[in-house]
């Protein structure tokens, strides 16, 4: 619908943000402000007032085609850069380009990428993957392999960390949601998809300020949330 929708916690309606084109991501900045990337192509990021008045498009110089984007601890800007398959990190903003890294040796699969503990966590649908990197952009280690059985991803999209210091993984090619520690051990999931429909898509997940977990739902346009 070429929208950002807000509801309340509890999942009331609120307003709407109309955008130009379709919705690829959409997070906060440490202002309280709407950072969208809202471009058929994915090569556009926009801010808007959380009461949905436009503020500017972000400075696209440093990012080429920027699919996913979120908001560190710190208010810096971290993009998964399709052009190059890389990780930008840019300043809050968006005029200065930080610090990039090569994140994927496959195109377009670079989904989600979260700054926590000094560390950058990176989805690779194509390697079906959790990829982790250093803070300096080194790659550590993988979270995850290729299968469907506990630990293992299937095509994994968007990306959490919990309250507890766990990492939240949509495997959306297995329709269920994947709990990680940190260091990559696996610990729980959700039922094989996270509703009774045959076919569905957890997509995107964040996270609310009293620990709820909220889910994007792509193929049943709904939002799942868990306690």
């Amino acid at each position: 619908n070429n929208r950002i929708q807000l509801f309340s916690s509890d999942g009331n309606y609120l307003r709407e943000i109309k955008a130009k084109n379709m919705c690829w991501t959409v997070d906060f900045t440490k202002s309280g402000d709407i950072i969208i990337v809202d471009s058929d192509d994915g090569t556009k990021i926009s801010l808007f007032t959380e009461s949905g008045q436009f503020i500017k498009q972000i400075d696209d110089e440093h990012l080429e085609k920027p699919f996913h984007v979120s908001v560190g601890f710190d208010g810096r800007i971290i993009a998964c850069d399709w052009s190059n398959n890389e990780i930008r990190v840019i300043s809050p903003d968006g005029m200065q380009l930080l610090q990039s890294f090569r994140a994927s040796d496959h195109d377009k699969s670079l989904y989600c990428a979260v700054y926590h503990q000094d560390r950058f966590f990176v989805s690779d649908s194509k390697a079906n993957c959790i990829k982790v990197f250093s803070e300096e952009g080194k790659f550590l280690y993988n979270i995850g392999s290729e299968g469907s059985g506990d630990g293992q991803l299937n095509n994994p999209l968007g990306l959490a960390i919990d309250k507890f210091n766990n990492l939240i993984v949509c495997d959306t090619g297995n329709r269920r949601l994947q709990i990680f520690g940190l260091d990559g051990t696996f610990v729980t999931k959700t039922g094989e998809k996270p509703s009774s429909e045959d076919d569905s898509a957890p997509w995107s997940v964040a996270m609310s300020n009293i620990g709820k977990v909220f889910v994007t739902d792509f193929l049943n346009h709904c939002v799942y949330v868990f306690q």
